[in-house]
C-alpha cells in the first residue's frame, strides 16, 4: 500500500455489474480526498467513475479516483501523495496490484491471472472449448504459427490449465481471449500492470513456463547460452520461427532460463561445453514461489529435526498434502457415495496412460513413452479401486463409471500436515514422500533436477512421484520406478542409484508406543 493508505478505516469488494474481475478498495477518513487531479470528467454513477479509472489508458497510473454523487464529477489519480479537505467527495483507491493477478510487461504473455472478461465485459470462452479447435486460426491477426499446434502457442503447453482466462499466446499487444458473441473472435482484456515490476526469481506452476526472471545459470552452475545461437537453436524445432511459447520476447543475447517446450521439470537453458558429462542443457534452479519445503532434514538413520510423535496418528487414512499423491488409504467411494472402479480395468487403463504421459510435451511423449508406462500394470494391481491421485488433479479421484466419468473423494488432511511421514507402508516405498536426502551411507542426494555427476531421466516419471510437484530443492529420497529395494536417489559423489534406509510405519508406531510406555 502508498502510505496514505494507512489512514483507511476499512475495505469493501467491488463487482462492476459487467466484470466478474473483483477488486479491492480502501476508503480514506470521511473528509479528505486526493489533491493532485490527472484528469476530471462527468460520469453517471460511482460505478462508471470506477470503470474510468480502472479502464484508463494509464490504468497503472490510475489506482485511485474521487467521485462526488450531486454532479457526478469524477477525478482520476494518478499521484497519491496530497489530500485536501473532502468537498462533498468519496475517495476509494485500489490495493496494490501483485503478481499473478497483474502483468509484468506491457504485451503481458507472462500473465496467468484470473481475469475472464474482456475490455468490453463479454465473458471470455475457455481455451480448450472444442469450438476452437479447428476456428482458433481462422484470423491471421490472432498471430497463430501455422508450423505450430495450438496448444503448443499457450504456456506449459496445457489448454485446459488456463480455462477461460486472458492470455497472450501470440504477440498481440496485450492479453486477450475468444469471445462468441454471435461469431468466435479475440477481444483484449484490461490487465493492469503490477506496482512492483521486478521480476520473481521463483516459478507457479510446476513446468514454470510463466518464469521471467534473469537466472541463466543452470542447477550445476553452468552458464546458459543465448537461446537463438545458430550452434544449438537448430537441433530443435521450436526456437526459431516458433517463438510463442516463450513468455518474453527473445534477442541475440537472451540466454535467461525459460521453459518454451513445457519440459516437466521447469525452467532450463542449453548449456556450455561441460567437459566430461556430455549434457547439453540442463534444469535451473527455479523454486516454487509458494510451495514450501519445510525445513527439516533427516539424516541417514531416519532421524527428523522435528519429528513429533503424534504425526502418524491417522496415516495412511488421510492425506499430507494438497493432491494426495502420497495418499495409501483404503477409502474406494467418491465424495457422492459412488463406488470406484478397478484401475486394472483394460478401458480405465487405456485413460490412465493419457493421464501418467499428460505432464511430457508431444517432442518428448513419443521416446518417453513406453519407459514411463512400464511400471503402469504394477501400480494398477496392487492400488485396486482405491483413491489415489495418478496424474496432476487438485486431490485423490477415481472412475465411477465405464465412460470414464470420474469424481473427487473426500480423503480429510493429516493432523500436524506439514510434518513429514518419514516412513514407508510397502516394500517398495512408492508413496514415500518424506525429507530423508541421504543414502545409507551417508552421502548427500543429488537433486532430481540435476544431471550432474548423474545424467538422467527421472524427471519424465514425475505422474509417479508423490508430491504436489518438483523444484530445483528436491534432492529426497523417492521410488518412481517401484524398484524392489526402496526409496533411492542419485548421490553427489557416486554414479548411479544408491538406496535410503527408510523403516516401515509399524516400526514407528511401535518406537512411538513403547515410548509412551515410559
Amino acid at each position: 500500500m502508498g502510505r496514505h493508505l494507512t489512514l483507511a478505516v476499512f475495505f469493501c469488494l467491488f463487482r462492476t455489474r459487467s466484470s466478474s474481475h473483483v477488486v479491492v478498495y480502501w476508503t480514506l477518513n470521511h473528509g479528505q480526498r486526493y489533491g493532485n487531479v490527472s484528469k476530471e470528467i462527468q460520469v453517471e454513477d460511482f460505478e462508471e467513475c470506477y470503470l474510468k479509472c480502472f479502464r484508463d489508458e494509464l490504468s497503472r497510473l490510475c489506482h485511485a479516483f474521487n467521485f462526488r454523487g450531486r454532479d457526478g464529477s469524477c477525478h482520476l489519480i494518478y499521484d497519491r501523495s496530497n489530500l485536501i479537505p473532502s468537498e462533498g467527495y468519496a475517495t476509494l483507491a485500489q490495493c496494490e496490484f501483485v503478481y499473478p493477478e497483474c502483468k509484468l510487461s506491457q504485451m503481458g504473455k507472462e500473465y496467468v491471472g484470473s481475469l475472464n472478461v474482456t475490455d468490453s465485459g463479454k465473458p471470455c470462452l475457455r481455451w480448450d472449448s472444442p469450438r476452437l479447435a479447428t476456428t482458433y486460426d481462422s484470423n491471421p491477426s490472432d498471430g497463430f504459427v501455422d508450423a505450430m499446434f495450438y496448444d503448443e502457442h499457450v504456456l506449459n503447453q496445457d489448454l485446459s490449465l488456463h480455462e477461460n482466462f486472458c492470455r497472450n499466446p501470440t504477440f498481440k499487444d496485450r492479453p486477450w481471449c475468444f469471445v462468441d458473441d454471435g461469431t468466435i473472435h479475440s477481444e483484449y482484456c484490461q490487465v493492469p500492470l503490477c506496482d512492483d515490476m521486478g521480476k520473481l526469481e521463483c516459478k507457479l506452476t510446476q513446468k514454470g513456463g510463466e518464469y521471467v526472471g534473469v537466472k541463466n545459470r543452470s542447477i550445476s552452475r553452468f552458464p546458459c547460452l543465448p537461446w537463438l545461437e545458430s550452434t544449438h537453436f537448430l537441433k530443435d524445432r521450436i526456437y526459431n520461427d516458433r517463438r510463442p511459447p516463450f513468455p518474453d520476447l527473445l534477442s541475440d543475447t537472451h540466454n535467461y532460463c525459460r521453459n518454451p517446450n513445457a519440459k516437466p521439470g521447469g525452467p532450463w537453458c542449453y548449456i556450455q561445453d561441460s567437459g566430461e558429462s556430455g549434457i547439453e542443457w540442463e534444469y535451473c534452479d527455479v523454486p516454487f514461489c509458494a510451495l514450501e519445503y519445510p525445513n527439516i532434514a533427516c539424516d541417514s538413520r531416519n532421524q527428523c529435526e522435528s519429528e513429533k510423535d503424534d504425526v502418524l496418528s491417522l496415516y495412511p487414512e488421510c492425506r499430507k498434502t494438497e493432491m494426495g499423491k502420497e495418499y495409501k488409504g483404503i477409502k474406494n467411494r467418491t465424495e457422492t457415495g459412488k463406488k470406484c472402479l478397478p484401475w486394472g480395468i483394460p478401458v480405465i487403463k487405456k485413460a490412465l496412460e493419457n493421464i501418467l504421459l499428460s505432464h511430457i510435451s508431444a517432442e518428448d511423449r513419443f521416446k518417453e513413452k513406453f519407459r514411463v508406462l512400464d511400471n503402469m500394470d504394477s501400480w494398477t494391481n496392487e492400488e485396486a479401486n482405491y483413491c489415489r491421485n495418478p496424474g496432476f488433479r487438485k486431490r485423490p479421484w477415481c472412475f465411477i463409471s465405464d465412460d470414464l466419468k470420474w469424481e473427487y473423494c473426500h480423503i480429510p488432511f493429516c493432523p500436524n500436515r506439514k510434518e513429514p511421514v518419514n516412513c514407508k507402508l510397502t516394500f517398495h516405498g512408492m508413496e514415500y514422500a518424506g525429507k530423508t536426502n541421504m543414502t545409507r551411507d551417508g552421502k548427500k542426494c543429488q537433486p532430481w533436477l540435476s544431471q550432474t555427476p548423474n545424467k538422467h531421466s527421472m524427471i519424465f516419471s514425475l505422474s509417479y512421484f508423490p508430491d504436489d510437484g518438483m523444484d530445483s530443492r528436491h534432492n529426497y529420497c523417492r521410488n518412481p520406478d517401484i524398484d524392489g529395494n526402496g526409496p533411492w536417489c542419485y548421490t553427489e559423489e557416486d554414479i548411479g542409484r544408491q538406496y535410503c534406509d527408510i523403516p516401515f510405519c509399524w516400526e514407528m508406531y511401535q518406537r512411538s508406543a513403547v515410548k509412551g510406555m515410559h
